[in-house]
């Protein structure tokens, strides 16, 4: 597996959960940020799989816990890319983050600024 080359946001394929999948108004303003910052793709397998694999370039999570995460994120690093919260830590207890690497800086940031008041 080797993640994609893709190197701006606005040009990122992307997993943005179903509104179901996000609960609460930060996280809807993060949803929504994120979608119109990217091209939101459907989903045809485990959204990190798919960007292990270089099917998306950034994969959201609002809503996981840890046993969703871990093994996910071993494989999204292994295959290149990159792993981390929603506010850029690394950490499997505040969302999830999975990228190319390429593009993370430029998505935690789109989430950070979709926070701010």
């Amino acid at each position: 597996m080797l993640v994609s080359k893709t190197r701006e946001l606005k040009r990122a394929r992307s997993f943005v959960p179903p509104p179901e999948w996000v609960r609460g108004d930060e996280a809807q303003a993060m949803a929504v940020a994120l979608a119109a910052a990217t091209h939101p793709t459907p989903s045809e397998d485990h959204p990190a799989l798919q960007v292990a694999f270089g099917g998306y370039d950034v994969a959201v999570f609002f809503m996981a816990g840890p046993w969703d995460l871990a093994a996910p994120s071993l494989v999204v690093e292994e295959a290149g890319g990159r792993f981390t919260d929603l506010s850029g830590a690394v950490t499997l207890t505040a969302g999830a983050v999975f990228s190319n690497g390429s593009v993370h800086d430029e998505t935690v940031e789109c989430l950070r600024a979709a926070r701010a008041p």
